[in-house]
């Protein structure tokens, strides 16, 4: 995982990592619980994003609700694709500017 500016912040850049939980014979099964939907996952991976959960359609943007495969960015808890969080980014930094310069 990667965070911007590596701080330990919520906001973040994110790589989406597959974590097989697939049974063989002595493991006991891992139920996780997607963080969007706070259903089981049932798939035989689990995507991972900043030690959470999703199913593979749940990691979606917030915005275009584009699918995201292999790099996300998060924002209080809302996942964006590169080119919405970029946006959001711009949108803060003219806002700062706006009102403390």
């Amino acid at each position: 995982m990667h965070g911007l500016g590596e701080g330990g912040s919520e906001d973040a850049q994110a790589l989406v990592t597959q974590q097989d939980v697939s049974i063989s014979g002595t493991e006991s099964c891992v139920l996780c619980v997607c963080a969007r939907c706070e259903m089981p996952i049932r798939e035989r991976y689990v995507n991972r994003v900043m030690e959470r959960s999703f199913h593979t359609e749940c990691l979606r943007c917030c915005v275009c609700n584009e699918q995201l495969s292999s790099t996300c960015f998060m924002k209080e808890d809302c996942l964006y694709c590169k080119q919405h969080f970029y946006k959001l980014l711009m949108f803060y930094t003219l806002l700062f500017l706006f009102f403390f310069i």
